[in-house]
């Protein structure tokens, strides 16, 4: 399951004040139970506890984890409301996260319309064996479809013996300094590097710039097996703190020029428009990838007849028919259209494997 930002973190600050700061194992078992518990013992913070549990709750085969993450650490009717009306409708109608479609994959499995992009499929690939470009762009305005490569990234990744660790970043205004320092010690913990962040540089561009070229020295003698990608999407250019877009100009810089660094480190830049950001040093045209307007009901019958091949073509067009009907009906916000339609898809496909013909 997939849940925006926002949803994300208040979900998350409920299970951190529920858990508190020194989390019990039989609190956490009350959660997420006893099997998923036994891998807490790696963090040591009690935030990133709450952050693991939330993402434990979203991986799970079925609903009833998220529901019970829910209604445990906020009880009905509690503060978060759309959460609340989320797990409402998963506990009354279960199809909606669905076993047999697993909810996770459907942001982006092999064949989804939703980044039915064929040739950045095969990019993203392509990097993540070890080839391909040191650095690629995805541009696309509002809702369509820069979270559901991000997802695909992580799904990509994969969990601890994956070929590559992602680092995600979203990139807005933020109620307080601190994001430079954080995003760089996040990618010094990835590299298994020293994560404290020096930096004598009193100039927001250079302190970037510097921490930058500090990281690209470091990382050819990193200790972590695996390359590190920096995935960030630049939801709003004007407000990102002073500082962090240099970084990541002067990282683009490094790994372009640097084959050991590259070998360490490579980027993911997501934006509406990545020549409006005023980096030196984007990708080469090539590795520049431009989404696609929005999805129709055409692109929406190709997937279904490839996620449940063997129907009669018109079943198809009915089925998809339908799922743009429903989005027309009640038309959600443009950012979250693309997460709505994979749920409509969802239930489309349970109806045409269920069909028996």
């Amino acid at each position: 399951m997939q849940l925006d930002r926002a949803r994300s973190f208040e979900l998350t600050q409920q299970v951190f004040l529920w858990i508190g700061l020194d989390p019990e194992p039989a609190v956490l078992k009350e959660l997420v139970g006893w099997e998923a518990t036994a891998n807490v013992l790696r963090f040591t913070k009690p935030y990133q506890v709450a952050v693991w549990v939330v993402d434990q709750a979203l991986r799970a085969r079925t609903a009833e984890v998220l529901i019970k993450v829910v209604r445990t650490v906020d009880p009905p009717p509690g503060a978060l409301v759309d959460l609340h009306a989320l797990v409402d409708d998963l506990d009354a109608d279960p199809s909606g996260w669905s076993a047999e479609v697993d909810i996770g994959a459907l942001w982006a499995p092999p064949k989804w319309p939703f980044v039915d992009r064929d040739p950045l499929r095969s990019i993203l690939g392509s990097m993540a064996q070890g080839e391909g470009p040191a650095s690629l762009s995805v541009e696309g305005p509002h809702g369509h479809g820069k979270h559901a490569v991000t997802s695909y990234i992580e799904q990509l990744a994969g969990d601890d013996t994956g070929p590559f660790q992602a680092v995600v970043a979203e990139l807005r205004r933020e109620p307080s300094p601190g994001l430079l320092i954080e995003l760089v010690a996040r990618l010094r913990l990835a590299l298994e590097l020293d994560p404290e962040v020096k930096t004598t540089h009193a100039e927001p561009d250079r302190r970037g710039e510097a921490l930058a070229r500090d990281l690209a020295l470091e990382a050819p003698s990193a200790r972590a097996p695996r390359p590190v990608w920096l995935v960030a999407n630049v939801l709003d250019p004007t407000g990102v703190e002073e500082g962090v877009l240099p970084f990541i100009d002067e990282l683009l810089r490094l790994i372009a020029t640097v084959s050991e660094v590259a070998a360490k480190i490579r980027v993911v830049l997501l934006a509406e428009s990545a020549s409006r950001l005023g980096l030196e040093n984007l990708p080469e045209a090539q590795h520049r990838h431009v989404l696609l307007p929005d999805i129709d009901q055409k692109a929406v019958a190709g997937w279904l007849a490839a996620a449940a091949p063997g129907k009669d073509e018109e079943f198809y067009a009915l089925a998809s028919e339908r799922v743009i009907q429903r989005m027309d009906e009640n038309p959600p916000a443009l950012a979250e259209r693309l997460q709505r339609l994979a749920l409509g898809c969802a239930k489309a496909h349970q109806t045409l494997v269920g069909s028996g013909g």
